[in-house]
């Protein structure tokens, strides 16, 4: 019975990832790489926070990325 469940957790945590990739994509001009990449800073950095070891300084790191590559992705068009 175990197994099943961790099936259904899995299939529902990849149905979520899917729908926030599509978020992103639908509400960036990311493609779906950089949409990825994107999902797992923030995922990353939620993680963080929820253990207590976010700073200040890791999310100028992280946003510093993302603004970089929001600006790549500017150069290109």
């Amino acid at each position: 019975m175990i197994q099943e469940s961790q099936k259904d957790d899995s299939h529902i945590a990849y149905e979520i990832y899917k729908s926030h990739i599509q978020i992103i994509t639908l509400l960036t001009a990311l493609d779906q790489k950089q949409a990825e990449q994107i999902f797992l800073i923030l995922e990353g950095l939620t993680v963080m926070a929820l253990t207590g070891i976010l700073t200040t300084g890791l999310v100028e790191t992280h946003f510093s990325y993302i603004t970089e590559l929001a600006s790549k992705r500017d150069s290109h068009e």
